[in-house]
This record gives structure tokens, C-alpha cells and sequence, in this order.
């Protein structure tokens, strides 16, 4: 595999400009494995739902995959939502000091009122753990204000801008990638952490227009949600692949029906017309809620709630997360060429 030099790559010490999202229900250890593997950096998150238990038999497998010897640090990293870090009886923040004593490469934390608490938390665990390792944070965010106050008051690692066209949960108040991406370069004064692109990404020539653009490298979630090595529900999986481009809808419905406690002005991408028709006919959300318990019951999914971005448009099938790296590697190097190409010297 060719290289795709950036800062974000030196730091990573890896091959191309590429991070799996830490995408809950879908990012495990086997699918962040298969990424780092590929050349990229895998995040896997943490899921609420099973436990410490399951989250340390999860990332297991990822050892076993990347045959990283016990007692050494993985080359992947691991993701946790604030919001659930800051409710003790989910158990997110056990976990998350669990595998950082054990070793990552990189701790990526999103949607918290207050994340600056859990980046001292990982910093005192580093302490704790007494290896002079440094896990590097990234913080998600959608507003230049808190890629300021993640940088010069958290001093954070890596800064993930993620717009508001992005698939899954944002902030609101987010403009698109692309421009959110502008202002925080031109807003952040350099020397500054890497910048990664957040938002539908679905090939390589994306890819290049963020490189070009000045980030340091991009985040990419639809496209390994149907993959192979992914543990997105296989609903959820033939959801994306049978969406169309307009598909994808942000709103708060989908959260309102969940009734998880997100932070205040963040609102989530999803697929799901049962739901969205359901609401058009009237429906209250407690009725909608009655009718996805009685489909559990008869075991119908076509109420599924698929949280998916733009991308899922171009998925078509259900692929090793290693086949996309390298497709996308090799259309991000096209596309930089032949961009190159259009500069002449006479």
C-alpha cells in the first residue's frame, strides 16, 4: 500500500489518513482491528448494552486478530459517548479506564456536557498506569468554539470535525464538513493538533477534497457499518444497503423514541419510513413505541431505526472492511495525482 503522508499519520504511526468512527452498536474490536490492520486507525466504542464482561471478551478478539502479545498495548482505539460516561449505572467509565490500562492507542470521546472531566480521566489512568505511555484523545465536536476550548483548555490530541451532513448523531448547531473544517483551520492557530474530516465520506476523491482542503485525515462510518466484520444488526445492515440517497433523515424523532438522555442540541441521521410514515398518520411517539414492541414480538424489523449517513447509497453490498481501506487508499492516491496534474509550471 502506497503512503498518504500527514501529521495525523505520523502520530499514528500509520499508513494512510483513514479512522473508523466509534460508532456504538456497529464498531467492535474485530472491525477496529481490521482497519488498523488495512493501514488505517480503528475505533471500537464501547457498548452500554452488555457490560464489562462483554466489552473485555470483545476487545480480546481484537488482541487475537491484530496478534498483539498480552500485556502490550493495541493499536487501535477506543470510543465513549460523555453522556454515558456521566451516568455511573451504564458502567462506560469502568470500562474505558479498563482499556486504557490495558493499552490503546487512542481514546476518542464525543457528546458530553462535560468532556474536559473525562480527558483528565484518561490522563490520570495513564498516570496510573505507570508505563510513561501517552493515550491520545480526540475530541468529536461540531462548532469552532469547541474546537477552541478542546485544544486550548483540554489540549487535546486530535480534533475530529464532524458537519452536520454527517450520518448518526451531531450537533445541531453544526454547519457542514466542509465549512466547519475551513473555519476551524483558519481559526486554530498552528502548531495545532490534526484535524479530521467527520461527515459522507463515501470514496476516495472525498477523501482528497478534505486532504486538500487541510484536514489531516477523515473519519469514515457508513461504509463500514455494512461491512463483514461490523456487528450492526443484519437489519440494520440490509437497511443500508437498500437505502437511497435521500433515504437518510436528521431529526429528533428518532431520539424521542429511544428516550436516551443526549446532550441538549444534538440531534441523529437514521433511516426508517415505517417511523417517519407512522408520525405523518399521527401517531403519538408512546403508540409508535407499542407498535416497535409488538414488531420485537413477531420478530418484523421494518420498524428498525438505522442510524446511516448519505453514503449508504453507494453501498451495494456487504464487504470485508479491508477491501474498502484498500479502495479507498487507492482512489485517494488517484485523485491527489491527478489533481497534481492540473498545476503547470508553463
Amino acid at each position: 500500500m502506497a503512503r498518504i503522508e500527514t501529521d495525523f499519520t505520523q502520530l499514528l504511526s500509520v499508513k494512510t489518513p483513514i479512522a473508523l468512527a466509534a460508532m456504538t452498536f456497529v464498531s467492535g474490536g474485530l472491525l477496529a482491528a481490521e482497519v488498523s490492520l488495512a493501514g488505517g486507525v480503528g475505533f471500537m466504542a464501547i457498548d452500554f448494552r452488555f457490560g464489562m464482561e462483554s466489552f473485555q471478551a470483545d476487545f480480546e478478539r481484537a488482541r487475537q486478530r491484530l496478534g498483539t502479545p498480552a500485556g502490550q498495548p493495541l493499536p487501535i482505539g477506543v470510543g465513549a459517548l460523555g453522556w454515558l460516561l456521566d451516568a455511573p449505572p451504564f458502567g462506560v467509565a469502568d470500562m474505558l479506564k479498563w482499556a486504557v490500562m490495558q493499552g490503546v492507542k487512542a481514546v476518542w470521546l464525543s457528546f458530553g456536557d462535560d468532556l474536559g472531566k473525562w480527558v483528565q480521566f484518561v490522563r490520570e489512568a495513564d498516570t496510573e498506569r505507570g508505563d510513561g505511555r501517552k493515550t491520545l484523545i480526540a475530541i468529536q465536536l461540531g462548532t469552532v468554539e469547541q474546537a477552541k476550548q478542546a485544544v486550548e483548555e483540554w489540549k487535546v490530541d486530535i480534533v475530529i470535525a464532524q458537519g452536520t451532513d454527517a450520518g448518526g448523531h451531531a450537533w445541531a448547531a453544526a454547519p457542514s464538513t466542509a465549512v466547519l473544517l475551513t473555519r476551524i483551520l483558519t481559526t486554530l492557530p498552528s502548531p495545532r493538533p490534526p484535524v479530521l474530516a467527520a461527515g459522507t465520506v463515501a470514496s476516495g476523491a472525498q477523501i482528497a477534497a478534505f486532504l486538500t482542503l487541510g484536514a489531516s485525515g477523515v473519519v469514515v462510518g457508513t461504509l463500514f457499518a455494512a461491512t463483514t466484520e461490523s456487528i450492526y444488526d443484519p437489519a440494520c445492515k440490509d437497511g443500508i444497503l437498500n437505502a437511497g440517497f435521500e433515504d437518510p433523515i436528521r431529526n429528533t424523532l428518532w431520539d424521542r423514541i429511544q428516550g436516551f438522555p443526549w446532550p441538549k442540541g444534538v440531534d441523529g441521521r437514521a433511516i426508517s419510513k415505517r417511523i417517519l410514515n407512522d408520525e405523518v398518520a399521527g401517531l403519538t411517539i408512546e403508540q409508535i413505541r407499542e407498535k416497535m414492541q409488538e414488531d420485537t414480538k413477531t420478530g418484523d424489523k421494518s420498524r428498525e431505526i438505522v442510524w446511516s449517513g448519505a453514503p449508504a447509497a453507494y453501498v451495494k453490498e456487504i464487504r470485508p472492511a479491508k477491501d474498502i481501506m484498500e479502495q479507498l487508499n487507492r482512489e485517494t492516491i488517484d485523485s491527489l495525482r491527478k489533481a497534481s496534474e492540473l498545476v503547470k509550471t508553463s
